[in-house]
């Protein structure tokens, strides 16, 4: 048994998946979204915080928290933020 469902059909490359945040608060969900690839959405309702958001997906993020990502995994670990 393998460990992910496959198929057979010749459906082209897989696209990527999008995440959606309804509580986007500083954009951390979004900056990690992006260093995997992804497409993201992120709602925010206090206009502060979209400008927090905005100016750190901007400048690519925290370095720490980019940091802190590569390492667990390379390390095969879960992360959760």
């Amino acid at each position: 048994m393998t460990p992910y469902p496959s198929c057979t059909c010749d459906a082209g490359e897989p696209v990527p998946c999008q995440v959606l945040d309804p509580f986007f608060g500083s954009g951390t969900v979004g900056l990690v979204a992006q260093q995997l690839g992804r497409r993201f959405i992120g709602c925010e309702i206090k206009e502060a915080y979209t400008e927090i958001a905005v100016r750190r997906l901007r400048a690519g993020g925290d370095q720490k928290l980019m940091a802190e990502f590569a390492g667990a995994e390379k390390a095969k670990q879960e992360v959760l933020f």
